[in-house]
């Protein structure tokens, strides 16, 4: 900090029309720059540095006759990107009874006549947590900060989804006018799912979902709880600009509560190669949905009904 200080110094004391003012002008702005960056560094070391240190001492769990760290069949680790692809941050820090993660909290309220004492509303649990500081102005502190970093979060969750809306139906309504055809899908069931061998150690059990993509739109189904076999038996609907050369792309992801959604098997298939016949043939038939099992990289399998429905 002592350099933009002693360079801000000499900028004030050097006239307008100087020579080098210009270039006083610029290394200011050069070594504030280069201060704010080693700041912000210096920030994220110590973050990481304290993250990592909650990570060893910290009990976190749902059983409270276990210590293994899972929360909801998934291994917390605190020093790790959250599902929004941002580093985790520890927002304070102090005597209280429990370590909670932002993504599952609603709301943080006062409790009347007792200005020590907050209570946070959480979707994991029906009931209301009570915690208890030690003075009114730690009290302040901490929901203040809830507070606020849960409004950051609603922000963050709210323009994501607006982006994926938008450009949903940008593409749907653009796409439309030229489609010769429409695909109803009718996602069944998957079968063999695993977790990839790297991440077998962070999770119990899987919450998988299928995210099938044909041209330029993407859809989904809700993810299925604790099941390598999920039956989701849910419909959607794409356009076809043709037939021949439309590929649906499958993945399926493991829904994460408080990282990253992991892919779990994934493949992409033209269209034409999952018809009961060939095109020519097919084209001469009355309209009848068929059932395909496709095969996922894995060895995985997704079962699917599909209906080409041609536009005249």
């Amino acid at each position: 900090t002592r350099y933009p200080l002693l360079i801000e110094k000499i900028l004030k004391h050097t006239i307008l029309n100087h020579p080098g003012y210009r270039y006083i002008q610029q290394a200011y702005g050069c070594t504030r720059q280069l201060n704010e960056q080693i700041n912000k560094q210096i920030c994220e070391q110590e973050n990481s540095l304290r993250l990592d240190w909650l990570q060893q001492h910290v009990i976190l769990n749902t059983d409270e006759n276990s210590t293994d760290r899972y929360v909801f069949d998934e291994l917390i680790k605190f020093n790790s990107i959250s599902r929004f692809h941002k580093q985790r941050q520890l927002l304070l820090h102090g005597f209280l009874m429990k370590l909670l993660l932002l993504a599952d909290i609603i709301v943080a309220n006062e409790i009347p006549n007792d200005q020590l004492s907050f209570s946070i509303i959480m979707k994991m649990n029906e009931k209301p947590l009570i915690l208890k500081s030690q003075h009114t102005n730690i009290h302040t502190l901490w929901v203040r900060a809830i507070n606020n970093a849960l409004e950051e979060y609603q922000v963050t969750e709210k323009l994501i989804l607006t982006d994926k809306s938008l450009l949903t139906v940008t593409n749907h309504e653009h796409n439309s006018q030229a489609a010769v055809a429409h695909l109803v899908l009718v996602v069944l069931e998957a079968h063999d799912l695993i977790s990839p061998t790297t991440t077998v150690e962070r999770h119990r059990s899987l919450n998988p979902y299928c995210e099938i993509t044909v041209g330029s739109l993407t859809l989904k189904t809700p993810f299925m709880k604790r099941t390598n076999n999920p039956k989701w038996n849910t419909s959607i609907q794409f356009s076809l600009y043709d037939v021949a050369k439309d590929i649906i792309h499958i993945n399926i992801f493991d829904n994460e509560f408080f990282s990253l959604n992991e892919n779990i098997g994934y493949t992409s298939i033209h269209l034409i190669d999952i018809l009961p016949c060939s095109l020519d043939i097919f084209l001469t038939q009355p309209l009848q949905p068929f059932t395909q099992t496709i095969y996922l990289n894995n060895g995985a399998s997704v079962i699917m009904k599909c209906t080409i429905q041609f536009l005249l």
